[in-house]
């Protein structure tokens, strides 16, 4: 993406929603015990700190509903403060 796509609100929301989409179907694949909001608050997360720790390459995720936000950045409550967002706004 160029700097100039990354300012197009459109090109840039159509894009982080593509990857959030991707991240949740993946979730929900990888982990079966998830209910659909919970897929959608893991692929908020991955969203947030990506699939796999660089630094120990395992999952970020672990498929405990309790600790899907474990990690994100900047408080450990990126998912759920989306979730949180959507709810208030639609």
């Amino acid at each position: 993406m160029t700097a100039e796509q990354a300012f197009n609100v459109n090109v840039s929301s159509f894009y982080a929603a593509g990857m959030v989409s991707f991240n949740t179907s993946a979730m929900a694949a990888q982990h079966t015990n998830f209910t659909g909001e919970q897929a959608l608050h893991a692929g908020l997360a991955v969203y947030n700190m990506g699939f796999v720790n660089r630094r120990t390459g395992r999952p970020n995720i672990s498929g405990n509903p309790a600790t899907i936000d474990r990690g994100t950045q900047p408080n450990g409550t990126y998912g759920a403060s989306i979730l949180a967002i959507q709810k208030n706004c639609f």
